[in-house]
């Protein structure tokens, strides 16, 4: 059964997965740019792409897990601090 715009499960499932950017999904099944965006986003055709991994979600987690390890955020707060300490004792002419 087809949805909005006559497109069938099939082609929806196709352009909810497309890694291609959205004008030329839109141009290959003949459709608008924006019913692209709306069915990547989940806005339309729902039940559709229900269970579907989004390729945008997993180019994301591949850059997160890419991205090494965590920053402790502690550390990073107090060396912070130090430098502006020193700079500031610096600058008032005492003993750093």
């Amino acid at each position: 059964m087809a949805g909005p715009k006559g497109l069938s499960p099939r082609v929806v499932r196709s352009i909810f997965q497309s890694k291609e950017p959205a004008p030329a999904t839109a141009k290959r099944y003949k459709v608008s740019a924006n019913l692209v965006y709306l069915i990547k986003a989940r806005r339309i055709h729902k039940a559709t792409t229900m269970g579907l991994k989004s390729p945008q979600m997993a180019r994301r987690e591949t850059r997160n897990r890419a991205a090494g390890a965590p920053i402790d955020m502690g550390r990073l707060a107090d060396a912070i601090s130090k430098k502006v300490v020193l700079e500031l004792v610096r600058r008032l002419g005492g003993k750093g």
